[in-house]
């Protein structure tokens, strides 16, 4: 026979907000890391194309288009070195993954108290520096 379920504890709203804005931050910067980066591919793709085309004198592409594209492929590439959006998703992943762990634990072990959730936080927090 099974040993009856304890009870549930529900997580203080405010740690169930950080937890949830902290993982929307890691989707949408990893929305941002892969669009730069599929952007600074195919757009650098693009216009080496193009300036091969140009050279048979066949280019598919304006003079103020191939350098509007150019220009695209350098933005995407700068924010994905500059910015650096894939450390800033894993910064934001390991501090909710860090929260969530200690939510885990507070939801269904009595001896676990609201300050556990309280120093998780802070220490997800210092993830985020």
């Amino acid at each position: 026979m099974n040993a009856p379920n304890p009870e549930v504890r529900e997580i203080p709203p405010n740690i169930q907000g950080k937890y949830d804005a902290w993982k929307n931050w890691a989707s949408w910067w990893n929305a941002v890391h892969y669009t730069a980066g599929c952007g600074a591919a195919a757009l650098s793709a693009i216009s080496a194309a193009n300036a091969s085309a140009v050279k048979v004198e066949v280019g598919f592409l304006t003079r103020p288009e191939s350098i509007g594209v150019a220009t695209a492929a350098a933005i995407c590439a700068f924010i994905l070195t500059a910015i650096a959006p894939q450390k800033t998703a894993k910064s934001f992943v390991d501090a909710y993954r860090h929260l969530e762990k200690s939510m885990a634990l507070y939801r269904l072990d009595p001896s676990v108290d609201a300050v556990s959730l309280a120093k998780a936080e802070a220490e997800g927090l210092d993830l985020l520096e």
